[in-house]
């Protein structure tokens, strides 16, 4: 597992729309999951972008990723760990493929309740990129309650 930085890689989106008073149109969202195989995950990117602007048309340089829920580390058929959390993965061709073997952990911890292991007491995330490129994410880590992760890829 990578706890790097998220390599630099841009590609252009650009955000238009005309609302008044600078107020929220949206909030950018990264990654809805799906499995395409029994032990290959794929991400997808979501459709839904939007932001906060003053009505003027924004060009942002944005780096492609995505933030996935850890609820059960299932790797190669198997339980491969107790980690929970949440990652994030980046795709370096606006999102045609994402680099699944090179996760970046945003957040971690072991749960374990024996024969319930499969309870991963977290979920329910969104990340929202902020004008300056750094992204904050949140997600419910259900042992310590709802969590906010600002980083910048």
């Amino acid at each position: 597992m990578n706890h790097n930085p998220i390599p630099s890689f841009s590609a252009p989106l650009e955000l238009t729309g005309d609302v008044s008073g600078g107020a929220w149109a949206g909030v950018p969202r990264h990654g809805n999951f799906t499995r395409t195989g029994p032990s290959n995950p794929e991400p997808t990117p979501s459709a839904s972008l939007a932001m906060a602007h003053d009505g003027q048309r924004l060009h942002l340089a944005v780096r492609c990723r995505a933030t996935v829920i850890r609820r059960v580390d299932y790797r190669g058929g198997a339980l491969a760990s107790y980690r929970r959390g949440c990652d994030a993965v980046i795709s370096r061709d606006n999102g045609q493929t994402w680099d699944v073997d090179h996760l970046y952990v945003l957040d971690d911890y072991p749960m374990c309740e024996g024969e319930r292991w499969i309870n991963g007491k977290c979920g329910h995330h969104c990340s929202a990129l902020a004008p300056d490129a750094s992204v904050l994410t949140s997600y419910g880590n259900y042992l310590a309650g709802a969590v906010l992760i600002p980083w910048s890829p």
